[in-house]
């Protein structure tokens, strides 16, 4: 049984770009002079490595605020743990003990508006999304644009038909890409994009019957790394 958006048909979303590895013999290898000059560079580094707790594999240093705050990434190579990325501040100059805290995963602002507007419109037309929110594909944003192309490209052996929609959430428009699942548990899936491209957040949606979820809608609720 599918049991997600993802596996049902790849939606595209928003992906955290790490960049290059360093090697973990120099800490600096890979940055440019100018932060291999900065002195806060090393102490950062090292900074972050002890607060990843495994080995490095490859890191990243983002300067935020000269000799004051740096954002530093750990663990691009690990296969085990993965890339964490932290926030490095020196509270007086790069000879100080700085505070390591990682970078915050938070959700879309339109977020949880969003569930409220399209679960009313979800539970008020028997878990479907009402035909009078329907809008032209040519006026989605990029990203859900990809998705409804994919979707449509994929043929009606897993969408039997494929909709996008706009819905105003909180006076600001958002966009809508659905797939009406063929042969599943799922009966509807879709994800929401704000009008900059920005994934908000995804849903399944099982029927008002299933038992799951909040009357047959589940919701994925997302999180977004903080970018700088």
């Amino acid at each position: 049984m599918k049991t997600s958006i993802v596996a049902l048909a790849a939606l595209v979303l928003p992906l955290v770009a790490c960049g290059g590895a360093a090697s973990s013999a120099d800490p600096t290898a890979g940055e440019s002079d100018e932060l291999k000059r900065d002195a806060c560079t090393k102490p950062a580094l090292a900074a972050a490595e002890a607060e990843y707790g495994n080995a490095p594999d490859g890191t990243k240093v983002k300067v935020l605020t000269k000799s004051k705050k740096y954002r530093v990434t750990v663990g691009i190579g690990n296969p085990e743990d993965g890339a964490h990325d932290y926030y490095v501040e020196f509270p007086a100059g790069c000879s100080s003990t700085p505070k390591v805290t990682e970078v915050p995963f938070l959700p879309h602002p339109l977020r949880d508006a969003a569930h409220a507007a399209y679960d009313t419109i979800l539970w008020g037309h028997g878990d479907t999304l009402a035909s009078a929110s329907e809008t032209g594909a040519s006026g989605l944003p990029k990203a859900a644009k990809q998705q409804f192309d994919s979707w449509t490209r994929a043929g009606n052996s897993n969408c039997s038909a494929v909709k996008a929609y706009e819905v105003k959430v909180h006076g600001a428009s958002t966009f809508a890409v659905a797939c009406d699942v063929v042969g599943d548990s799922i009966k509807l899936s879709f994800g929401i994009w704000d009008d900059k491209g920005s994934s908000v957040d995804q849903a399944s949606v099982y029927g008002l019957s299933s038992g799951v979820g909040d009357k047959g809608v589940s919701w994925q609720n997302e999180t977004f790394q903080v970018q700088d």
